[in-house]
């Protein structure tokens, strides 16, 4: 089954094309699929702590404050799983995105990226989506 995986951090969509494999993990690949009418959706949220290291572009956000970041995740196919008539089972879905989410929550992400980077929302979903990519 050929299934499109979508992240929305707050208001970033990030799209990806969700292949099952021979394993239980999932590989994701960026080629578009057309005319998908199934879709399960699954949010999970996580808080951290971070800063804009006081560059002036981001005013009183560049010091350190707090966010809440809401990931809805969603996985459109052009169809149902045979004999068990779903997209995927949102319970492992579910658990998946946790174990994506938790290296980030309640985090001062100025420390869990010691780069320097700026851990903008933008940022955020494209991590959260590598992350997703690299080990499920």
């Amino acid at each position: 089954m050929n299934t499109i995986l979508r992240f929305i951090l707050t208001t970033l969509l990030l799209t990806t094309t969700l292949l099952p494999s021979s394993s239980n993990k999932h590989i994701l690949s960026t080629h578009a699929a057309p005319d998908m009418p199934y879709t399960l959706g699954i949010r999970d949220s996580i808080m951290i702590a971070h800063s804009f290291h006081d560059h002036p572009s981001f005013g009183p956000a560049g010091k350190l404050h707090g966010a809440t970041y809401t990931c809805d995740v969603e996985f459109i196919t052009a169809q149902l799983a045979p004999t068990l008539n779903w997209v995927l089972d949102i319970g492992y879905a579910s658990e998946l995105l946790k174990e994506v989410l938790d290296q980030y929550n309640m985090k001062n992400l100025d420390e869990v990226f010691d780069s320097g980077d700026f851990t903008t929302t933008e940022f955020m979903a494209r991590r959260i989506q590598m992350d997703w990519r690299r080990g499920y």
